[in-house]
């Protein structure tokens, strides 16, 4: 396996500081009974989770591509999944997925959907020969590849949601003011690193910070003396910064509790008013840099850490959206694997009558100068049809039902959906209206691919 299995928890004594392993007062008895409780619990749960690494459910790889492929399909009409399309059908098993309360079942159900989310389009080939192609043994080789790279990120994002209740299990930190240090060099060194990480990417002044230090240093003692703490160090200190800045920076002897830094948080990620995005971009990079900052220390576990940070707000959904060449920084294996995915409803071979500009009759002339010239009735478009087809979901479930299946249904949808969106063009606009039914016609697939991924990420993710 790439990924180690046996979680760190079982390393404590090597991962507190020397001077923390002698008997001292400060820290009590059941405290310490507490911890060795938890690093056995860990251990024991998560060496099931690791027996089930591998275990075969109700496909097992063939040695031929034709076999998998009858496996395959005659489990979709077993759970009625309809495979005119891979996006069509990933969210019908999702659905099925969700609802499923059979622990057997369900594993069935999400070994279909990682084997779709791995295929890329030797499988579910719908509108190409590509299974006699020469180059299908290679092929085959990478699905199965992929397949058992996306289960083995899935079963470690499983170990890793089970070390996670344990780092939320932990209601108070421990007051180290009568711990004594010998030598405060390890503190004062990170206490000063994480101040500029602080004062740089925030954009705080050392005047509006004159408490900074000090409340750092502070925090610093306690989660190292807080083992579940210290192994989520880098996701500690993040939490600590953007949900107390302020008081962080300004309040002398700080103290929090804990469930202050680790409950859940909506942001108007919606909201692009510019602040919001020069924000959230800032969090991003402070993160990755506290990351940077504690990838050598030993006993911090940086996938613990950016799976918590996905459990803690949807900064998660904004830097999908909006840094594709951040994400690996910031997320975790399973949940790049995911993002990185081809979910999406277009087939590559599909045949010409499929196409918007056959549907429609648009030109090619035409279609630029929509896009070039009138750029911003494009935009209002888009946005008209999204705000329209969100309140109305039907159009959309009824596309899934068509795609690819009924292009007579698909013109007559997207013909409803412009006359309820699109207001009666003027003379001098009237040729873009072919142009604007095939951006509906665009844009409707392009929504369902959408919903598709968010889907997958939120019922698998």
């Amino acid at each position: 396996m790439i990924w180690e299995l046996v979680p760190f928890f079982s390393l404590f004594s090597e991962l507190i500081p020397v001077e923390f392993q002698q008997e001292n007062d400060m820290l009590e008895t059941n405290e310490l009974i507490y911890c060795s409780i938890v690093d056995k619990q860990i251990l024991k749960e998560n060496e099931k989770l690791c027996e089930k690494r591998g275990v075969s459910s109700m496909i097992n790889f063939p040695d031929e591509l034709d076999k998998l492929k009858y496996d395959y399909m005659e489990a979709c009409k077993q759970y009625d999944i309809p495979t005119n399309n891979k996006a069509v059908m990933l969210y019908y098993m999702a659905n099925k997925y969700e609802n499923e309360t059979d622990a057997e079942e369900k594993r069935s159900l999400q070994q279909l959907i990682f084997i779709a989310i791995s295929d890329t389009g030797i499988l579910l080939s719908h509108f190409n020969n590509r299974a006699q192609s020469e180059d299908i043994p290679y092929e085959f080789r990478q699905l199965k590849k992929r397949y058992l790279t996306l289960m083995d990120a899935y079963e470690t994002m499983q170990i890793q949601k089970n070390e996670w209740k344990y780092v939320l299990a932990v209601k108070r930190l421990p007051n180290p003011d009568s711990w004594a240090v010998a030598d405060d060099t390890l503190y004062s060194k990170q206490a000063r690193e994480m101040t500029y990480l602080y004062r740089n990417i925030l954009k705080v002044s050392e005047r509006d910070s004159p408490e900074l230090y000090n409340n750092l240093y502070y925090f610093l003692r306690q989660v190292h003396q807080t083992p579940m703490y210290w192994t989520v160090a880098p996701l500690f200190f993040f939490q600590l910064m953007v949900r107390h800045t302020k008081r962080l920076a300004s309040n002398e002897n700080l103290n929090i509790a804990p469930e202050s830094i680790w409950s859940y948080k909506e942001y108007k990620i919606l909201k692009d008013n510019g602040k919001n995005f020069r924000q959230y971009k800032a969090f991003s990079k402070l993160f990755r840099k506290l990351c940077k900052l504690y990838k050598n220390a030993q006993g911090v576990n940086l996938e613990l850490c950016r799976y918590g940070f996905r459990q803690l707000s949807n900064l998660s959904e904004w830097i999908a959206e909006w840094q594709l060449d951040k994400r690996k920084k910031v997320f975790d294996r399973y949940f790049n694997i995911l993002l990185d995915a081809d979910l999406s409803s277009f087939e590559a071979w599909e045949p010409a009558e499929y196409s918007s500009t056959v549907i429609f009759g648009q030109t090619e002339a035409e279609e630029q100068n929509y896009f070039e010239n009138f750029f911003e009735d494009y935009l209002q478009v888009n946005e008209a049809v999204e705000t329209y087809v969100v309140d109305e979901i039907d159009y959309l479930l009824d596309w899934m039902k068509y795609i690819y299946q009924d292009i007579e249904k698909l013109q007559e949808l997207t013909e409803k959906i412009y006359g309820e969106c699109i207001p009666k063009l003027p003379k001098n606009k009237e040729w873009m209206m072919p142009c604007i039914k095939a951006q509906i016609y665009e844009t409707m697939g392009e929504m369902l691919d959408k919903a598709v991924r968010a889907k997958i990420l939120m019922d698998l993710g």
